[in-house]
């Protein structure tokens, strides 16, 4: 029988042997196809985890609130394992609903679409999100927004921890929002015009014939271009990718570009890169493009790319066990 003693050999996962959740993923590092991914994945988390110079970005897309995700966010936050978190519109929105004490439901079966647009019943997928939600957080938004002064435009980062701390009252909600505010992390929405949260301020303005000093979105870039100028070392976390992707990154390129002019700040560097997002490389949009192609970008080194890991993946699948066990290291 042939021996081929320089290769690592795979094992089997005993799961009998496996009384945590990082016993789980760890064994799943020597399996193979996307469970090794993950495995992998998780060994990169414990080290960034383990190194108190490297904060960890979270950059999140789609509907993840919606999928009742929002608490797991907010408890990474609240842990002190995320220190950022760069997201769409559409998710505040949605963690706004949760948060003020709103639901989600599901949707049921068999019913048209055209029926549901005449239920006020907006369907994302296989859940629903009321109209009657949204109308409520307008009205919530409006209000709170006629009690800011005025005193010049804010960053999306400003704009939704005032709207957090007015919405949200007595309450401390246990999702993203709630947690950001309490731990004082910054949430960053760079293409915040592009959700109905975008829209109750636009709808704000118009209706009160206000030329907009509510919304400065160059804030955004001037505090993330200081906060990351105050790290050491930077790692990146990713659900899906879009905007919130590549705005996180470009960063630091960027930094990079400016060193001989702003010799004053420190430029961090990327420690590592976990990606967990079902989208295939060859469609050729930056949701699918994978963390190596970024090196060619400036906004990866290849010093770093032993610890850049792609998990081709639904987060809402495998997101939740890598979080129990980044909960778990970090008790």
């Amino acid at each position: 029988m042939a021996r081929h003693y320089s290769f690592k050999q795979l094992h089997n996962i005993d799961v009998e042997k496996c009384s945590t959740t990082d016993d789980v993923l760890s064994a799943m590092r020597e399996g193979s196809f996307g469970g090794r991914e993950l495995g992998r994945a998780w060994s990169v988390l414990q080290e960034v985890m383990s190194r108190p110079s490297c904060d960890l970005i979270l950059t999140i897309s789609g509907a993840l609130s919606v999928a009742q995700l929002g608490t797991i966010f907010g408890s990474l936050i609240e842990k002190g394992i995320v220190k950022c978190v760069i997201t769409t519109g559409a998710l505040v929105t949605h963690c706004f609903v949760e948060e003020v004490g709103l639901h989600h439901y599901v949707a049921p079966e068999r019913i048209p679409d055209d029926i549901l647009l005449k239920r006020k019943l907006n369907r994302i997928y296989d859940s629903l999100e009321p109209e009657s939600n949204l109308e409520t957080l307008e009205q919530q938004t409006r209000k709170a927004l006629s009690s800011f002064p005025p005193n010049g435009g804010m960053g999306s980062y400003e704009l939704i921890r005032n709207l957090s701390a007015a919405l949200f009252d007595s309450r401390e909600p246990k999702g993203l929002l709630g947690a950001a505010l309490r731990k004082k992390v910054d949430v960053f929405v760079p293409a915040l015009i592009d959700s109905e949260l975008g829209l109750y301020v636009f709808h704000y303005l118009s209706d009160k014939h206000k030329e907009n000093t509510l919304y400065d979105p160059i804030r955004d870039l001037k505090r993330y271009a200081e906060w990351m100028s105050g790290r050491n070392e930077v790692a990146f976390l990713t659900l899906g990718g879009g905007v919130p992707r590549n705005w996180g990154q470009q960063m630091i390129p960027y930094l990079r570009s400016v060193q001989g002019t702003d010799r004053g700040k420190k430029k961090p560097s990327v420690f590592a890169g976990v990606r967990i997002c079902p989208d295939t490389v060859q469609l050729g949009h930056l949701s699918g493009s994978t963390y190596s192609e970024g090196v060619s970008w400036g906004k990866f080194n290849t010093a770093t790319k032993d610890r850049l890991v792609e998990v081709f993946a639904d987060a809402t699948v495998v997101f939740p066990f890598l979080a129990k066990a980044m909960l778990e290291f970090r008790r």
